[in-house]
């Protein structure tokens, strides 16, 4: 049964006591994502909404390939931290060199859910439900490919696509506080919530290798 208190009760177990280490790693995100956000906010605060700068889909590329490297370098830590709360900095520092990992998983889960996107909304949301479990995969299985991510995370996920959408919305409420703080409380709530969807993560795997839907060759795969 999937039970998001349990994974969120497991998530502040994991943390309570550990928590130096995520809010370094949470850091790094942050300070990331304003160096590569800070030139849009910087034209439409001088320039106003109605500015188009050409420069723009050059800034937004930039920032998705920095994303999709902090995502995977994050996501590689706070698997191993599951583990291992005495995990170090220096595991979220190794998995950096797997940058080009990141940039093609986040590219090709952002084209897919930007194409199921054009055919309205709920679709979008259904299908960025459906790959939100490829990080977790191609963290844990190096050598799996990340089209292969893709399939195996649309099988394990499936009959529990509407949990993981209330999960999330469980989390709004923070999120909301979060721009009362100007992103303060991201320090508390981004090891709470990688930590939960991780938990979440092994749930649906453990689940899926139970019911026959995916097997542990399917996760050794290398293609």
């Amino acid at each position: 049964m999937f039970e998001r208190v349990t994974f969120k009760l497991n998530a502040k177990k994991t943390l309570y006591g550990n928590w130096k280490v995520p809010i370094l790693v949470t850091l790094v995100n942050l300070v990331v994502s304003l160096i590569f956000n800070a030139p849009q906010i910087y034209y439409r605060f001088a320039y106003g909404d109605g500015y188009v700068s050409v420069s723009s889909p050059i800034f937004t590329l930039l920032s998705l390939i920095a994303t999709g490297i902090i995502s995977y370098a994050s996501t590689v830590f706070y698997l191993s931290f599951a583990e291992n709360p005495k995990t170090s900095f220096l595991t979220f520092l190794d998995a950096l060199n797997y940058w080009l990992r990141g940039v093609l998983t986040l590219l090709w889960q952002t084209l897919w859910i930007f194409l199921w996107s054009l055919c309205f909304i709920i679709p979008g949301i259904v299908k960025a439900i459906s790959y939100s479990q490829m990080f977790y995969l191609l963290a844990e299985y190096p050598k799996m490919s990340v089209k292969h991510a893709m399939k195996v995370s649309m099988e394990i996920t499936k009959g529990y696509r509407g949990q993981l959408f209330m999960m999330c919305l469980s989390f709004f409420g923070l999120v909301i506080l979060n721009t009362f703080t100007f992103g303060l409380l991201s320090l508390y709530i981004n090891p709470y919530m990688n930590l939960t969807f991780i938990n979440s993560y092994k749930f649906l795997k453990a689940k899926a290798l139970e019911t026959g839907r995916i097997t542990e060759e399917d996760l050794k795969k290398e293609f």
